[in-house]
Order: structure tokens, then sequence, then C-alpha cells
């Protein structure tokens, strides 16, 4: 089982931590706290020193929501297919969610299959979701401008449904309503 714990960064020592995930240690700001971040299996995690322990990005995210208000982040999604020729923004995203990279189906076909009809995905786009600190004039801006190039670039796969969320909680209804 894959957990995330989070340390202090004035109590981190990588002494007391298996050398091979030492380097695996994200530096993170949260509710206006300097941690790091350990995403690893849980025998690199239980019985370490840990301020807090997650079982999953979902009760980070969770958390992170009851504990401040207005929410931390800010979440949107962004087609697989165009991160590399957006790099240059990559200073508005704050990180990204690979485990939840998802197909958004545009259109499906029936076809029998044994005499069972079943629908089969015929037209979609690989999705990932992302989150930034806040949104920004310029942040928006990229972001907007992104969907429009997606649009002009793929005509048959438009993005017409909504890519920018206020809360995590919004992001992971869209992304339950779209499995």
């Amino acid at each position: 089982m894959v957990k995330i714990g989070l340390i202090q960064a004035q109590k981190y020592n990588p002494d007391n931590y298996q050398e091979i995930v030492k380097d695996k240690f994200q530096d993170i700001e949260l509710l206006g706290n300097s941690y790091k971040k350990l995403f690893a299996f849980n025998q690199y995690i239980d019985g370490y020193d840990f301020d807090y322990v997650f079982n999953s990005e979902d009760e980070l995210q969770a958390w992170l929501q009851d504990e401040q208000y207005p929410p931390l982040f800010k979440y949107f999604l962004m087609p697989v297919e165009i991160i590399p020729a957006v790099k240059q923004y990559a200073g508005f995203v704050y990180q990204s969610f690979p485990e939840f990279i998802f197909d958004y189906i545009k259109e499906t076909d029936t076809v029998e299959v044994e005499g069972v009809e079943i629908q089969v995905p015929t037209n979609s786009i690989k999705l990932i979701p992302c989150n930034c600190t806040r949104w920004t004039d310029e942040g928006i801006m990229m972001l907007d401008a992104v969907i429009e190039n997606w649009n002009v670039t793929y005509p048959n796969k438009v993005i017409d449904f909504q890519v920018k969320f206020e809360t995590y909680k919004e992001l992971k209804a869209f992304l339950e309503a779209n499995k």
C-alpha cells in the first residue's frame, strides 16, 4: 500500500529514513508551514517520524480542504498530449496528479461482442488533473489559451466541458462522474 507522509521541514533529518527514499522527499508549503512530503510504500512511512500520514492523495486533499477556508488550492484539467508544449508555464502548476490521469469519453459506439451489445469509446481525451496555489490572471489566460489551442488543433476533440475547479471536492466529483 502506498501512503503519503508529511513532516515539518525543520524537524526533517534525512538520516532518520531509509536510503532508498531520502531523495524522494518534496519540499511543499501547506497552511503557511514548510513540510517535507514523501509518497512511498507504507514500509517507508509506517513507524517513521511523520507529523501527518495519509492513505491517499484524496485523504490529503480532503484534509487540506477541511483545514483551510478559503480553499488552499485551485484545480484544473490539462490534456496530457499538450503538456510538452506548455512547459514554460510549469511555474503556475503547483503539482500534478499522474495517478488520476483519465480518459474523458467524448463519443462512444455500440458494438456487438458474442451477442452482447457494449459501448466502446471512439473519441476520448486523456486528461491530467493539476493544481495551483491560486488563480492568477496570467494562469487563467494560459489555461484558456491552452484549451483554445487544443480546440483549434483537435477540432474532433473539442474541450467543451469544465476544466477549472475551485475545490478538490469539485474536481473529485467531476472525476467520479466521468470515469
